[in-house]
């Protein structure tokens, strides 16, 4: 057993200096290097000492200073690493405890039997109860450092793991000493330390080599609530059954029913206690309050308040309730009220789990609203600062149920409205934490109102350009019919004595009124499109025949007859004659305007086809299909082009445009052929 212990102690202090090595050649990834190398030099010394002793028997107070000098480098180290971990007066009380548990006591128990001149105990039962306190001594030290450690898991292998199995290992060893009250130590448990001790220094070598600074472990607030929750429920329940039990074995007959009633009754008393939002609101503060530095999750109620307020569905009245309640949940409190500005007054809008009070309205240039605009959040029931003046509270908050706290929403240093919220159930005054977040998520909800309120403004203007463009076109269309009067009237005065002229003339004013009257119809919105079965050579046979009066006349050409498509007619007609009067007007009077119609797959496609002034590519492409571009130099109103596209494409088809200056133009639309007998069902015109 000498050689075997021999061997095992002279591994270990070889071992030791194998991990001193380490720890230089990666100081720079150790925590308290220089301290952590004292140590293990420290260590290696004591394992050579107790290897020599094995083979040449030392004395009994170098053995002492040798368990000295080892203890000594462990506890420099762990107070140097838990001074940096947790501060100097923890570091120093945690240290003071060590030192005296680890060295105090075992010198006093050596030297006060000397001091009051008795022989004292035996070297063996004082190195054991020795080798007892320094194991519990060393033990807390190691403990506190594990417990504060903030740094890495690295500083836990490191200072905790290995010499903490050491430390244990001596405690087991000194501790059967003292149990079985041996002369000696245990042989093999002696031999047995050295080679523990060399393991734990292989390990601590590996450990080191393999380090890399990673984050501490952290525990989310939700974990320590329910941990919490569960761990009180369960003590209470113990002590419950404790309770329980003693009634049991005292109460003679009636033992078991009470120990029933009490059991079931506390189980009822905790689901109760559980299904309180009061009393859950009041756990997780005392959580917060105690196991973080911070009251708060920022991470969590930032993410959980963008996925509430950027969720989809609902209208305005839905997203400002949410608001309300992401306001009224990260406060703790039951529900709350928003106000909005309209006009020169914030009004109520949105009451959640709340009476909406209607007759509570604050002018926009009140002092209290002033006072918001400045980013202050209005307590009630509470002292404000010293030196704070405040302005007059509005005469409606009395009639808010339980309202604490006003919250103003700022978008940039516009106030766009403030919430009101119901006194707290977890916290009692605001502090600083309080005011932060809630200011946060206050600024944060008021850019998704103000982008909700743009949103519905942008929505409004829309529909008035699309009121707009219809009345463009309608003055577009009437422009047209006014160019008809204007002609009969011109030619009223020379043929007013022909019939023919006079019915033809009648027939142009009752067409007129028709379609002026389904114009005002559209106008007003009160007549869906008519759109039926027509057959395009009719209505390009009335189209060219609108356009007689201008030069060059066109010219029509039917490739392939009875086509039809599914359209209003007269709009059909509407638009085609614009397109060859815009031929027209484009064209010299020794020019041609041709207008053909033939089938393409299933469509019809219809081209008008001038050899005028044509168009340059660029105004093609990013102008001639706008509303009111035109290049008639003050003449039209350039939405006719416009129109003509978007009436096709209502229709399923497309219009193409080949234009070259000084060349010509040509139109080709392209509609979809009607279905028969289906789309028939309503008439063919």
């Amino acid at each position: 057993m000498q050689s075997t212990a021999l061997f095992l102690y002279g591994g270990g202090s070889l071992a030791f200096l194998v991990a001193a090595a380490v720890i230089f050649l990666r100081r720079r990834q150790v925590f308290e290097p220089a301290s952590a190398l004292a140590a293990v030099l420290a260590l290696s010394a004591w394992q050579a000492t107790l290897a020599w002793n094995t083979v040449h028997p030392l004395s009994e107070p170098l053995l002492m200073a040798a368990e000295s000098v080892r203890v000594l480098g462990l506890l420099v180290y762990l107070a140097r690493s838990l001074r940096a971990a947790t501060g100097h007066w923890p570091a120093t009380a945690a240290t003071i405890t060590s030192t005296v548990m680890a060295l105090g006591i075992p010198l006093l128990l050596a030297l006060l039997p000397q001091l009051a001149g008795s022989s004292g105990m035996e070297f063996t039962a004082l190195r054991a109860w020795s080798g007892v306190f320094i194991s519990v001594g060393l033990l807390i030290a190691l403990e506190q450092v594990f417990r504060n450690s903030p740094e890495s898991l690295s500083l836990l292998r490191y200072s905790c793991v290995a010499p903490g199995v050491t430390v244990v290992f001596d405690l087991y060893l000194f501790a059967d000493a003292l149990i079985l009250e041996r002369e000696y130590m245990d042989p093999d448990l002696w031999a047995a330390r050295g080679g523990v001790n060399a393991m734990c220094a292989v390990f601590l070598s590996v450990a080191i080599s393999r380090s890399r600074v990673t984050k501490a472990i952290s525990f989310s607030r939700s974990v320590v609530f329910y941990t919490a929750s569960l761990t009180a429920a369960g003590l209470f329940l113990f002590t419950v059954s404790v309770i329980g039990f003693s009634l049991r074995s005292v109460g003679g007959s009636w033992g078991v029913v009470l120990q029933l009633m009490l059991f079931f009754g506390a189980l009822l008393l905790i689901v109760t206690a559980s299904m309180s939002q009061r009393f859950r609101d009041s756990l997780r503060g005392q959580i917060a309050r105690n196991f973080f530095a911070l009251r708060y999750d920022y991470r969590e109620e930032w993410l959980s308040l963008i996925r509430e307020m950027s969720a989809r569905g609902g209208d305005g009245d839905e997203l400002y309730v949410r608001a309300v309640r992401l306001m009224a949940d990260l406060y703790k409190c039951p529900g709350g009220l928003l106000w909005l500005r309209y006009d020169q007054e914030f009004v109520p809008v949105a009451p959640c789990r709340m009476r909406l009070l209607e007759d509570a309205p604050e002018p926009a240039d009140s002092a209290f609203c002033r006072k918001l605009a400045t980013d202050w959040v209005f307590e009630l029931d509470v002292s404000p600062p010293p030196n704070t003046v405040l302005p007059p509270l509005p005469g409606w908050i009395d009639r808010v149920p339980d309202l604490g706290v006003l919250v103003p929403l700022l978008l940039e240093d516009e106030l766009i409205g403030f919430v009101g919220l119901q006194r707290s159930l977890g916290f009692a005054a605001l502090d600083w934490e309080d005011l932060s977040i809630l200011k946060t998520a206050a600024r944060q909800i008021a850019s998704y109102i103000a982008r909700h309120q743009a949103g519905e403004q942008l929505a409004r203007a829309r529909q008035f350009e699309t009121y707009n463009q219809l009345t463009a076109f309608i003055m577009h269309d009437l422009k047209n019919l006014i160019a008809q009067q204007e002609l009969v009237v011109k030619n009223a005065a020379k043929h007013k004595n022909n019939p023919a002229f006079v019915e033809d003339a009648i027939d142009t004013i009752q067409n007129s009124v028709a379609r002026m009257s389904a114009l005002l119809g559209k106008l007003q919105q009160r007549s869906n499109p008519d759109r039926r079965a027509v057959g395009l050579q009719d209505v390009l046979l009335e189209a060219v025949r609108k356009c007689q009066q201008l030069t060059p006349k066109p010219a029509l050409r039917i490739e392939d007859a009875g086509l039809r498509v599914v359209s209003d007619r007269d709009h059909l007609v509407m638009i085609l004659s614009h397109l060859i009067k815009n031929a027209q007007e484009a064209t010299g009077d020794d020019g041609y305007v041709d207008v053909r119609l033939r089938r393409s797959g299933d469509s019809a496609l219809i081209e008008v086809e001038d050899n005028g002034s044509g168009m340059d590519p660029d105004f093609v492409r990013n102008r001639l299909f706008k509303p009111f571009e035109s290049t008639k130099m003050g003449k039209g109103m350039g939405i006719g082009a416009y129109q003509a596209r978007q009436f096709v494409r209502d229709l399923g088809g497309e219009v193409q445009v080949m234009s070259t200056p000084d060349v010509g133009t040509t139109f080709s639309l392209t509609l979809p052929l009607a279905q028969m007998p289906a789309d028939t069902l309503r008439g063919v015109a």
